[in-house]
């Protein structure tokens, strides 16, 4: 752990007390995130009280993390990590916004088949028919891709921005929600009865329905799983609660190629080694893009009809 952790971990006890939770018996960091630092803090047994997911905002300053428990607090019905305390208990400790969510037990998800497909649809569904509620707009990182695509001839990245963007419309017609905006499988748990809990709404706000079903679908692909069985069974699951229009299914085969890109781009312009992490992506990247033409195409696997 480092001191960075240490000193963040150190402040857990009086996070939980400012929301009327007792000291915990033990806390320990949990694995990924790399926007931020994460811990579980457990109780003991004579107090009731049921683990916590402590996180640490590493890029989101106290508005930005208030306005992600806002978010939270209104999903309080869908199966999600659920926000302990009010929006006005996060606060900075350690010099970052700190927020308590219920602990998830389980584990983040390693395979998908058809079955789980479903159910990722059906909890991306829950997500998206929460109450209307003010939220930012998710750009869906249109301002990076656009900055990497205008600087024209930087190499072989910036011209695959430029030619995958030019086949995502710049319109404003697709219906909108609040959207996950990450529903990556290293982003939803499977508990031990066997039901989906989606975690980590920090890229959460309002947006088009059909790019987080394209986000979704490019997660697939990191457990080799972007079938068009797969495919076909988390909009099976998603359409079972919500309807989808005519425009958002023509739709999706640009939303997973807006989605592809925006993905390769997240580590594209920062330190070195994000850099390089970002160069090792979009080759991957590249892949879904062209899988995703195919589909617009009609020549994935007619994918369409299964629609």
């Amino acid at each position: 752990m480092t001191d960075f952790a240490r000193r963040c971990a150190d402040q857990i006890p009086s996070v939980c007390a400012r929301r009327g939770l007792p000291p915990p018996v033990d806390v320990q960091p949990l694995p990924g995130g790399s926007a931020n630092l994460n811990f579980v803090a457990r109780f003991g047994a004579y107090t009731g009280a049921a683990p916590v997911k402590v996180t640490f905002c590493l890029y989101k300053d106290l508005p930005g993390a208030r306005r992600v428990a806002v978010l939270l607090a209104a999903l309080d019905d869908a199966p999600v990590g659920r926000l302990i305390g009010t929006p006005d208990d996060v606060t900075e400790e350690a010099g970052r916004a700190a927020l308590v969510t219920a602990f998830t037990e389980g584990a983040p998800l390693e395979t998908i088949d058809r079955p789980t497909a479903r159910a990722i649809g059906a909890l991306l569904a829950a997500i998206h028919r929460s109450p209307p509620l003010e939220a930012p707009s998710h750009d869906m990182e249109r301002v990076r891709l656009a900055r990497i695509a205008e600087a024209g001839g930087a190499g072989d990245f910036t011209r695959f921005v430029a030619d995958a963007m030019a086949d995502v419309p710049l319109d404003g017609h697709l219906p909108t929600a609040l959207i996950h905006g990450d529903l990556f499988p290293d982003n939803i748990i499977r508990g031990p009865d066997g039901r989906l809990t989606a975690i980590d709404f920090e890229e959460a706000s309002r947006g088009p329905r059909a790019f987080d079903l394209g986000m979704a679908l490019v997660g697939f692909s990191r457990c080799d799983a972007l079938t068009p069985e797969n495919a076909a069974a988390l909009l099976a699951g998603y359409r079972a609660a919500v309807p989808l229009e005519p425009r958002e299914l023509e739709a999706l085969p640009a939303m997973v190629i807006h989605a592809a890109v925006a993905t390769a781009a997240w580590r594209h312009i920062g330190t070195p080694d994000e850099i390089e992490a970002g160069a090792r992506e979009w080759r991957e990247m590249r892949a879904i893009v062209a899988l995703a033409r195919r589909w617009r195409d009609g020549t994935w696997d007619r994918v369409a009809d299964r629609l």
